[in-house]
Formats: structure tokens, sequence, C-alpha cells
């Protein structure tokens, strides 16, 4: 991320986060809140190395948090992170057809286990104790060929599948109520009308807009082999979207210590900072960034 758009950023963002100065103390400047924040989303370091690196103190960037979070979501999320029209969902398609040589495909899909602490409470901890060992909220994505996030859904317990997790998500009443992937159709050489589809793999239930892969084994045919292997190629986009989010923003990765209801929204947060990234773009561009920033505030 060059200087000039952490600055552009800061702009966008600057009359939400913006406060006035009190009688009792000055007001936090919005670079420093912003700068404070995206520094520990980007590092996940705690709360006292971020406001000691920005000369504010660790009540200060707790403060600051919920604040930016929130200015993130509401006003860079929707410009960055949403379902393409008609006309850039041919681009999609054309995409995928590409990456992999599957035609009338609009997505692939997969979930992730985002790791938190552990509930207060035993109850509720075991609905967010995974299989993989630890506690975890779910993300559930959708991208391009390219690895760009179009839709996602976060915050569910990561005891639950991706199966159900799709069932629960605003997703997937919108293909029930016929408001995506419905076009454009092709009708292909057999004659069967080909629906728009997104890539799941096999812990999603097969459906004529959610395609899944062969189960192979020695008897498959070639024609099974040749379509999962296709599969296969597309649904990489989804797993290296991932891969991308969580190497910029390590608190991904190291584990966000807040609330769980709150979590879910670091994690939305985090969103829009990676949908234009391609492949081999990482978070060191970020903290030089905050570097040269910090290096002129001085």
């Amino acid at each position: 991320m060059p200087k000039e758009v952490f600055m552009h950023i800061c702009s966008e963002l600057g009359p939400a986060v913006r406060s006035a100065d009190t009688r009792f103390r000055k007001a936090v400047p919005v670079q420093v809140k912003i700068g404070a924040v995206l520094y520990k989303l980007v590092t996940g370091v705690n709360f006292f190395n971020s406001g000691e690196l920005f000369g504010i103190g660790e009540s200060s960037v707790h403060e600051c948090m919920p604040e930016v979070i929130s200015a993130i979501i509401s006003i860079l999320g929707p410009r960055h992170l949403y379902w393409p029209n008609r006309e850039d969902m041919r681009s999609v398609s054309e995409g995928f057809r590409r990456k992999c040589g599957l035609v009338g495909c609009q997505g692939a899909i997969d979930g992730s286990h985002i790791r938190i602490r552990a509930p207060i409470g035993k109850e509720v901890a075991i609905d967010y104790y995974n299989r993989k060992g630890f506690h975890s909220i779910l993300l559930q994505g959708i991208c391009d060929s390219d690895s760009v996030f179009l839709d996602i859904a976060v915050g569910f317990p990561g005891s639950m599948n991706d199966k159900r997790m799709l069932r629960l998500s605003t997703f997937y009443d919108l293909v029930q109520s016929g408001r995506v992937l419905q076009e454009p159709t092709l009708r292909l050489p057999s004659g069967v009308l080909l629906k728009p589809y997104i890539l799941g793999d096999a812990g999603y239930s097969m459906a004529q807009w959610c395609m899944v892969p062969y189960s192979l084994h020695l008897g498959s045919s070639d024609l099974d082999r040749i379509f999962t292997e296709k599969h296969i190629r597309g649904r990489l986009a989804i797993e290296q979207a991932f891969g991308m989010l969580k190497n910029r923003y390590s608190i991904l990765q190291n584990g966000i210590r807040a609330d769980v209801a709150f979590s879910p929204k670091i994690v939305h947060a985090c969103l829009p900072g990676v949908s234009q990234l391609r492949p081999g773009d990482t978070g060191h561009e970020v903290r030089s960034a905050l570097a040269e920033y910090l290096a002129l505030a001085t």
C-alpha cells in the first residue's frame, strides 16, 4: 500500500472517525487513529505496541478500534466487496474459462477458520471449537478467477460445516430468490441449458448452481476425471484468496483476541483492503507506508 493510498483511505474515513478536542485532552488525529488500527490488523501486535508506535496509549487504541472498523465496513466495504453486475459477470465467467476451461462459472466458494480466543461460557465455547482443535469463527468467501472476493459471510461458529454455513448465508437467500446466478445462460451441445454456477468442494451439496467434483475411483470415466481436474484448477482461486487475506493481515493468522461478537467485524474490515490484491502481494507494502507516515509525523 503506497503512502498516497494510505492518505486516500484517511481522507475517505476521516469524516466518520474525526473527533473534536475537549477541555481535558486533544483528539487523536485521524491518521494516527487509522494507522494504529491498520497496523494492528496487518501485524497482529497487541494494543500496547500499536499505541506505542503511534504515540498514543493502549486505551486509546482500544477506543479507536470499533470506530475505525465500523467506518471501513460501512464506507469502503460496499465499494470493494460486491456482486458484479451483468456486464461485469461476463468478464468473471470468461476469467474462469481461461483459467480452468469451464464455461458458465461465476465464482468459487469455500470456508476458512479464523482463530479466536475461547468464548466465555462452556456451552458457547463448545460451539466454536472446530475439528482442527481450536476455537474459531468461520468465513465463507466467494471469489472470481483472480481471487478477488465477490461475497462474504462471517461469524458462524467454528463447529459448523460448510454446507450448513452456506444455507444460513445471505448469498443462499439471493440464489433461492433468483437475484443471482441467473444469467447469462448457455445451451450446451447436448441440449442442456446451462445456468451460471459456482464451484464448491465435496463438502457442499450438488445443485444446478453449485458444482461439486466427482468422487473419483478406479472405475471413474475419463469425462469425470477431466471435469474434476478442471474443477480443482478453478477452485484454487478461493484457496489463494484466503491465503492472500491471511498473509496480509497477521491478526487473522495469530488469532483475534476480542469478544466473539466483535470478531466478525474485524474480519469483515480486512476484506476491503484485500479485494484488489493479486498473487504475490503481501502486507509489507502496508507496513512500509505506515513507517513512512510515522517518519514524516515525527
